[in-house]
């Protein structure tokens, strides 16, 4: 069983990567992880900024 679920989709000029973990902390931990930036800048390689809100950018 593959752990993982990873998506590309195309359309509408657009690229999409849809990526899909199971993780065994708790949700609010993992939103942290990845919206707060003092936290992104801990595990991510590079400088991010992300627009919180659904089909936000992150660049």
């Amino acid at each position: 069983m593959n752990p993982h679920s990873d998506r590309l989709t195309t359309g509408d000029d657009r690229n999409a990567l849809r990526m899909e973990r199971r993780l065994a902390h708790p949700p609010a931990k993992i939103w942290a992880a990845i919206t707060d930036p003092a936290q992104i800048g801990r595990w991510f390689p590079a400088e991010v900024t992300v627009e919180l809100r659904p089909g936000g950018a992150m660049t």
